[in-house]
């Protein structure tokens, strides 16, 4: 399911890295959108928040999508598989 092409999921992404570069202090140097996944770089000016930026971050990104999803998307949910990895 290619989730980032959808305008809305795009959006979130994109608001998250505003909102979490403006707490942190961080720029966005550089970023590659996949289907289901992102690639970015970021540099902090002052401290180094990489851990906490990171963590909220990925829980903010994915947990607005899902929302989404479950209620404008929810056919989509059947088709997809999660990998498990040990």
């Amino acid at each position: 399911m290619p989730l980032l092409f959808d305008a809305h999921c795009f959006n979130i992404l994109f608001d998250s890295f505003k909102f979490y570069n403006e707490k942190y202090k961080a720029k966005l140097l550089a970023y590659a959108l996949m289907n289901n996944h992102v690639h970015f770089i970021i540099f902090f000016e002052h401290d180094k928040h990489l851990i906490n930026y990171l963590r909220d971050f990925k829980k903010f990104t994915s947990l607005k999508p899902r929302e989404y999803i479950q209620i404008q998307q929810a056919e989509q949910l059947q088709h997809v598989e999660y990998e498990h990895r040990t």
